[in-house]
């Protein structure tokens, strides 16, 4: 179920090029697919995803 929701929000999103213009941050898809994460001090950032509901 999180799959095909996901795959709806990311199918609506438009085809996005960094040379033309910039996409708004999604922060209802991030906020239910990550829990938590870790920020390295190299700047790395690795997200903790949640479990499916």
């Amino acid at each position: 179920m999180e799959l095909e929701w996901l795959m709806k929000e990311l199918k609506d999103i438009d085809e996005f090029d960094p040379m033309k213009y910039r996409i708004t941050f999604r922060s209802e898809i991030f906020e239910r697919l990550v829990d938590s994460g870790t920020i390295h001090l190299d700047g790395r950032k690795a997200p903790d995803c949640r479990r499916s509901r």
